[in-house]
């Protein structure tokens, strides 16, 4: 299908997923979740991979400096996308969807004044087929005409938060576009279901309109005489386009930071959509699965006669009502005798809790923060586009990695620690000077700039090096096959 005229793709990646602990963590945001269990894709590279093609414009990929780098390598390492064909856009703090929202389509806006733009959320599985396309043309039809198009999911499922539409009449005699009724960003389950059987669907989180469109409804929803709302979405409008027009470094600027957290911290669903009154909603059967608690997980795994519900190598025996999520695809879970326990099981994580407790999940990361064991907080397993890095153990200020290099591939030194925020993260408290120590099990690497003499010097297997101090090296592949490192870094 070719492309469309000023179709602009939005995909906001500026959430890690804090009720996702232990699946997600600060540095493997839910977003990074395979798409299926064996699938080389994630969530993110699924989604940029799969729109891509209906547009002539850089997909703009929103998230937050700390996530900037990881997301960046994640679309590098999983997708075959040229760096032209997206834009990753890296916010000084994150604000809310309103927000982010909001600057995305004030840069589009101002490089396309006609822009018209489709907004996507990264941690959601959408099993596209060429439906997808022909929605997406549709909606960009609708919005032409000055309407936000919200994308329902027909099927009754939770799909995202609990966010459902009421619909009505057929809009315009377009086919399948229906005028909205009522729309609940936050709603009970139980009356959300009702209203769907009642005639309605659950939001998908994607919706298509002109740039322009939404920073007018920005300025303009609240009250019915126009009066700015409760959110105060007209100076979430005025600050984006207030830093659109300044160069991307500017944004990292503490006066930018400051400006932006003076800001509500709204989300887009409550602060617009809610009180805007020319919303279109075009129902498709194609499946939507939101991965944005370990709610969602919970619900899309089939219960059996006793209400428990198994993802992986797991078992319940003589239980009720219980979850087990298993991800280390080498042990299995049993659980016995019990009722109303969700179990995940990580390679590097375990969490048993009461189901009643799953909504509180961000409680639990704040005790985990609080109590400075970065490996909880951290991701074990990272994917890299030069390999992968797999946290070992962290003993006080040191950390020790298993490092897979593939064939012809490099990577700088350092970039490791920080990847996994070992500089900004728990680690801070410690300070000092960091020391790395590096051990090839297997294979040979070559490495730049090290020692005495040679600007190159191989390093045959089994043979260790270090480096001190904050001067980047670069560790290259030097065979036809990939090589395994162990690094150790230390801040002395």
């Amino acid at each position: 299908m070719a492309v469309f005229p000023h179709f602009h793709v939005i995909v906001l990646a500026d959430d890690y997923g804090e009720k996702l602990w232990p699946i997600a963590r600060e540095q493997a945001p839910a977003c990074f979740a395979p798409l299926a269990p064996d699938s080389p894709k994630s969530l993110l590279s699924a989604t940029v991979s799969s729109i891509s093609e209906f547009t002539a414009y850089p997909i703009r990929i929103v998230t937050t400096g700390a996530l900037h780098e990881l997301v960046a390598d994640e679309i590098a390492a999983r997708t075959d996308l040229d760096t032209s064909t997206y834009d990753v856009m890296a916010l000084p703090v994150q604000r809310g969807s309103a927000f982010s929202i909001a600057l995305a389509c004030a840069c589009a806006r101002r490089e396309d004044p006609d822009a018209v733009v489709a907004v996507f959320r990264a941690d959601e599985r959408i099993d596209a087929d060429d439906r997808l396309g022909s929605l997406l043309y549709r909606a960009y039809q609708v919005a032409l005409r000055d309407r936000i198009v919200l994308v329902g999911a027909e099927r009754a499922e939770k799909p995202a938060d609990v966010a459902y539409i009421r619909f009505g009449r057929q809009y315009a005699n377009v086919e399948g576009a229906f005028e909205v009724r009522h729309f609940a960003a936050d709603a009970k389950l139980s009356a959300a279901q009702r209203s769907i059987d009642e005639g309605g669907c659950w939001y998908t989180g994607i919706f298509v309109a002109r740039a322009a469109q939404v920073l007018g409804a920005l300025a303009y929803s609240g009250d019915s005489d126009g009066a700015p709302g409760e959110f105060g979405t007209g100076r979430i409008g005025d600050t984006a386009g207030f830093l659109a027009l300044l160069d991307r470094t500017s944004w990292l600027r503490p006066e930018a930071r400051e400006l932006i957290e003076a800001l509500p911290a709204a989300s887009f669903e409550e602060a617009v959509l809610e009180p805007t009154v020319n919303l279109v909603v075009m129902p498709t059967s194609i499946r939507f699965k939101a991965h944005n608690s370990l709610e969602d997980i919970d619900a899309h795994l089939a219960p059996d006669a006793a209400g428990n519900r198994i993802d992986g190598s797991a078992v319940v025996v003589e239980g009720r009502d219980t979850t087990v999520i298993e991800q280390t695809g080498t042990r299995s879970v049993v659980a016995y005798g019990v009722s109303g326990l969700l179990v995940v099981d990580t390679p590097d994580a375990l969490l048993v809790a009461d189901k009643a407790q799953a909504r509180d999940a961000g409680t639990l990361l704040r005790e985990l923060k609080a109590a400075r064991l970065p490996q909880l907080v951290q991701a074990a397993r990272r994917p890299f586009p030069w390999g992968e890095a797999v946290l070992l153990a962290v003993n006080g200020a040191t950390a020790t990695w298993q490092l897979s290099l593939r064939a012809g591939a490099s990577f700088d030194t350092l970039h490791i620690p920080a990847a996994y925020g070992m500089f900004d993260g728990p680690w801070e408290h410690f300070g000092g000077t960091l020391h790395e120590e590096y051990t090839v099990a297997q294979g040979a690497v070559r490495v730049e700039g090290y020692g005495s003499g040679a600007a190159r010097r191989p390093v045959p297997t089994a043979r260790s090096f270090g480096v001190d101090g904050s001067e980047a090296k670069r560790v290259s592949c030097a065979g036809e096959t990939s090589a395994t490192l162990i690094l150790t870094a230390a801040l002395v």
